[in-house]
């Protein structure tokens, strides 16, 4: 496992984001409110992100919706549901939250994390618009290149393998934070890196299963991409959901 860093926050300027929309999504037969901001391009211009950038190689890539988080978002809540309501699940790299937000549809006890404090405000907002009665999603800021102490059952991440750098933390993670018995379910788009973190997850004995997907971009083109599950190497293999 790799040894963690110390732990880096960002928080976009909310001057920065030019204004807000909320857009309408439909998954699984359910309809999720997604509060964005309204020209995330226009972050890339901000002297914070140059700042960042040079500090960090930070870029805000939480302020657009990745089709990624789509296909989680589906796995989530197509029918039948795989995981019961009320199970304890973590979402790392949470962006705008769309995939806690279908978390937080199906009644998981949800807690969205990311390193951008501004992401998580927008991710809190989603999430709780989305929530099922009697559900709470929490956010918490966490780098996960220095994971938290605390397991979880579930673990969630959408396109988070943008660059080669986050393979190994993101394994370390997973090996930190998962209950024995839990499942971590990543997906990617089919970059390199995504397939570089299967074949790394599969020498540490963690892949239970790799699930071909696809989701759509808004002007309909269609992105390919793979659901990972994974598990600790001695937690046993579990029946793959149908």
């Amino acid at each position: 496992m790799p040894e963690p860093v110390q732990p880096r926050l960002h928080r976009t300027p909310q001057a920065s984001l030019k204004g807000e929309k909320v857009d309408t999504f439909v998954i699984a037969g359910h309809t999720l409110k997604l509060h964005r901001p309204t020209e995330p391009d226009q972050l890339l211009d901000d002297p914070f992100v140059e700042e960042a950038f040079h500090a960090d190689e930070y870029l805000p890539y939480w302020a657009e919706l990745w089709p990624s988080a789509q296909m989680l978002a589906e796995a989530i809540l197509r029918d039948p549901r795989p995981f019961p309501a009320g199970t304890r699940t973590l979402e790392i790299g949470c962006g705008l939250g769309l995939v806690g937000s279908a978390a937080a549809t199906a009644g998981l006890d949800i807690t969205l994390t990311d390193y951008d404090l501004t992401a998580l405000e927008f991710a809190r907002k989603n999430a709780t618009t989305n929530a099922a009665p009697g559900c709470s999603p929490k956010v918490m800021a966490l780098d996960w290149r220095s994971p938290s102490a605390e397991r979880y059952p579930l673990i969630l991440g959408a396109d988070l393998l943008y660059e080669e750098r986050a393979v190994a933390p993101l394994l370390g993670l997973l090996q930190a934070c998962l209950e024995p018995g839990g499942e971590a379910w990543i997906t990617d788009p089919d970059r390199k890196n995504g397939k570089l973190f299967g074949a790394r997850a599969s020498e540490l004995g963690m892949v239970l299963e790799a699930r071909l997907t696809h989701a759509f971009e808004p002007d309909g083109k269609r992105i390919e991409g793979t659901l990972y599950r994974l598990a600790l190497p001695d937690s046993g293999r579990i029946k793959p959901h149908v």
